[in-house]
This record gives C-alpha cells, structure tokens and sequence, in this order.
C-alpha cells in the first residue's frame, strides 16, 4: 500500500483533487509492484520549481513536474520488511493552471497525470531513449485510463 502526504507550499490550494491524485497513485503502485511506500506530492508555484530545476538539473526555467528519489542512482529494491519513502513529486500549480486554459482539461485530471509521470520516475523509469518513451507512456495511459497530456512547452 502507498501512503501519500500532500504539501501546498502556495496561495492557491488543490485539495479538491487530493483523493483522485491518492486514487490514481495507488494504481500507479500496484502497476509497478511498488509496495510499501511513502510519497510526498509538494505543490509549489513557478518561482519555487525554477530554483529546484535550476539547483538540481541546472536548468534555468520553470518546469511542469519534478522527482526526487530518495535512493537516486540505486535500483529500488524488491524485497523490503518495512516502509520505505519513495521520493518526493513536485508539481507547478502555475503550470497546471496555465495547461488546464490551453488544452481544455481538467486541474483534476492534469494534477493527476503530472503525478503519476513522477512517480514513475520515482519507481525507476525514465524517458531517455523511445523504448523507455513507449513504456513509460503506456503506462501513464493505463494508469490515466487515456487522461495524458504530452508536448506542452
């Protein structure tokens, strides 16, 4: 079972969508046979996520979604006897607003995708080459029941 924490670090808060974010989340785990762990979900504005992707990918820009492993750079064990946090997600509310006028979706369904594309990357899978690009969006698809939201800039 994944347990779930929710951190609003700005103005505007999202707690309607945090049992549809806890729901798809816990989707996303079974999928990945991850059990037993804790993820935080941290919602922060533009300023906050550019100083993140700036001190930690050395990027200078706002960004929609990022991950932080607890075990970065180790694979994730199979085997564990006790709770283990996973990492953290943090998700741009500015972003998801902005996503939410442009494409016509839902905050619901945009805060629920861009959570489960971190915790992916939480549970070891990435997007670097297209097979890893196939994998991961087939399983955004199957955990989103299809609600997937690509090529924003």
């Amino acid at each position: 079972m994944i347990r779930v924490a929710f951190l609003f670090e700005t103005a505007l808060t999202h707690r309607l969508f945090e049992t549809h974010v806890r729901n798809v989340l816990r989707k996303a785990a079974q999928l990945t046979r991850m059990k037993d762990v804790d993820v935080t979900v941290v919602v922060v504005d533009d300023v906050r996520i550019r100083k993140l992707n700036t001190m930690y990918r050395h990027k200078r820009k706002s960004t929609d979604v990022l991950s932080f492993a607890m075990r970065d750079g180790e694979a994730f064990p199979t085997a564990r006897k006790m709770r283990e946090q996973l990492g953290d997600i943090f998700i741009n509310s500015d972003e998801v607003q902005r996503r939410v006028k442009s494409a016509r979706v839902t905050g619901k369904d945009m805060f629920a995708f861009l959570a489960v594309h971190g915790f992916l990357h939480l549970a070891g899978f990435d997007h670097k080459t297209s097979a890893e690009i196939r994998r991961m969006r087939q399983l955004e698809h199957t955990i989103c029941q299809g609600k997937v939201f690509y090529d924003f800039t």
